[in-house]
Formats: structure tokens, sequence, C-alpha cells
């Protein structure tokens, strides 16, 4: 979103300054923005609670976070369960997480239209203004955080205690409905240009469901940190022939096999959320872990100073 207001201010105000062209400026102005974010980023990420060495964290509010883990029923960094031996890869590759997961964040990355800036070129083949351009289609990006923040909080609420999926169908949802009318095209104005804000409601979808691994695999610190590196670069690399194969340059701007495979991925990716709930709750049932409500009681205490029991590791991979 910012990026679009930088464009269109290097465009107007610094085009031609000290014989730079606004999309050199552009360049300079993302690398001086780039590097603080990286040292920023080197100093406050707190790692896990089991070896932060944050200095914003106190040692009470570690010790804290430690024992939520526990009584959210997730087996401690470094425990027996969590380290890896010969074959401990070839144990998560016979889990169902290692093929849903990794095919699920296809179907995220492929129902999300993001691959071609499709807004910005047909307000270029309708004769807009440089300006209009860099600036309209920021507002998918809003759509996208305002649709990030909305979800996240409605899926940590006590209305749905936690869980993902419905978050995750409702904006997939939308998404469809959006790359839908895309796909027809011939609309009304209005409803097209609705439906170019509204088809970037998967764009609050990724953080949902990355934050739905803790969940699905407490047992095992190891193997959530390996899915969610094998998942995305499942994903990306198969973004390379998905791009070529129905995101075509050639079909600008209407892009129309583009909008058929976000609007078929959204179906899918709302069956594969369902999917997931179903063999979560399988899985819970198995192992015997507590349910959100208990979990969400068990935080009630810990924050009332009233530590309950803590029960017996889950069952580990294998």
């Amino acid at each position: 979103m910012f990026s679009g207001y930088l464009q269109a201010a290097a465009y107007d105000n610094l085009d031609g300054k000290l014989g730079h062209a606004g999309w050199q400026w552009l360049f300079i102005i993302c690398g001086i923005i780039s590097l603080p974010v990286g040292v920023i980023g080197y100093f406050f990420n707190p790692d896990f609670p089991e070896n932060t060495k944050a200095f914003y964290l106190s040692k009470e509010e570690a010790a804290y976070a430690r024992e939520r883990l526990i009584l959210d029923g997730y087996t401690p960094l470094g425990s027996s369960s969590s380290k890896w031996d010969k074959k401990k890869l070839f144990r998560i590759v016979t889990t169902w997480q290692f093929w849903v997961l990794s095919f699920g964040y296809f179907f995220v990355q492929s129902s999300h239209p993001s691959q071609q800036p499709f807004y910005s070129l047909w307000l270029k083949a309708e004769g807009h203004s440089v300006y209009q351009i860099n600036v309209w289609p920021t507002g998918q990006s809003a759509v996208g955080a305002v649709t990030q923040i909305v979800a996240g909080m409605l899926s940590d609420s006590p209305l749905l205690g936690g869980k993902r999926w419905q978050t995750i169908a409702v904006l997939q949802g939308a998404s469809f409905f959006g790359t839908l009318i895309l796909a027809i095209w011939n609309v009304p104005i209005g409803l097209k240009f609705f439906a170019m804000y509204i088809s970037f409601c998967s764009a609050g979808v990724p953080g949902l469901f990355y934050s739905w691994f803790p969940d699905l695999m407490p047992h095992d610190h190891e193997m959530r940190g390996f899915l969610t590196a094998f998942s995305n670069m499942f994903s990306y690399i198969n973004q390379i022939w998905f791009q070529d194969a129905v995101w075509r340059t050639e079909e600008a701007p209407q892009f129309k096999p583009g909008f058929i495979a976000a609007a078929s991925f959204s179906i899918a990716l709302i069956l594969t959320a369902i999917l997931m709930r179903v063999l979560e709750k399988r899985d819970a049932k198995k192992e015997n872990r507590p349910s959100y409500t208990q979990e969400a009681e068990n935080r009630d205490r810990v924050e009332d100073g009233v530590v309950p029991e803590v029960q017996a590791d889950p069952v580990h991979v294998g």
C-alpha cells in the first residue's frame, strides 16, 4: 500500500532530480528504508520462550510464556520428541500434515490474485493518469491489511476461541466472489471496481494459515519449523509454472484464465481448511489434547495466579 504512494510521489516530485529518473529514486528510497528494518528485526526478534534473550522481556515474562505453552499442550523446545534423528524426516513425510499443509499453502498463494498487477494494467488500458494507476490499486493492499488485522483478532476472540477454519472460509469466499466477477469481466463498472478490491480479501489468509500450525503440530517444534519452511518453498516453486500457465502477460488486462484459476483454488482452499479441521479434531481426540475451551480456561487460571496440573507430553510423531 505504502509503495503505491511512494511511487506516485517519486514520479511527481523526484523525476529528473540529480540526474535520476523517478523509478531510480524509488529504488534508492526503498534501499534506505530496508536497512534499518533489517537491523531492528535482528535485535527485536524474541526467538522461542525457552531460549529468548530479548532485552524487552523479563525473566518472569519469559517463564510465563513457557508456562502457557505447556498448558496449551505444546511440547517444550529441546524435549525428546522434538529432537532430530536419522529417521525423523521420513516420519514427517508419512504424516498428513506434510501433504495437506504443503498443498494447502500452494492453494493459499494460487487463490490470491497477486501474480499480475491486473488493476493497474486495466486502469492503464482505460487511459487513466499515472497518478491514478499508482494510487487507486493501493486500496487492494488496504483491504488486505484490514482483513489481516480483523481476521486475526476475530479468530483469537472468545467467539471463535482460536479456531481458524471459519475465518479462512469467509475470506476465501469473498475472494472467490471477486475473482468470479472478474473472470466474467463484462459487468457494470461499479461491480468491476468492487471486485477489484474484494478479491484481495484472501490477503488475510496466509497469516491465519501459518498461525494454525502450532495447533496442528503442538508436539514438535522442529516439525513445525520444517513444515513452515517446506510448505512455503513448495508453494513458491510451483508458482513458477502456475504463473506462466494461467497468468500470461498476453491475457492483460482481462486475465480470464488467471481469475478462473484463482476462483477455483479459493474453493479448493475452503475444502482443505475443512479437511484440516477434521484431521485436527481426530488427532486431538487420539492424543487426548485439551480442547480450545480447556486451553482458554487454563490461560485464565494462569493469569489469575493459579497453575493447573500440567499434563504429560502428547504423543510425538512416529
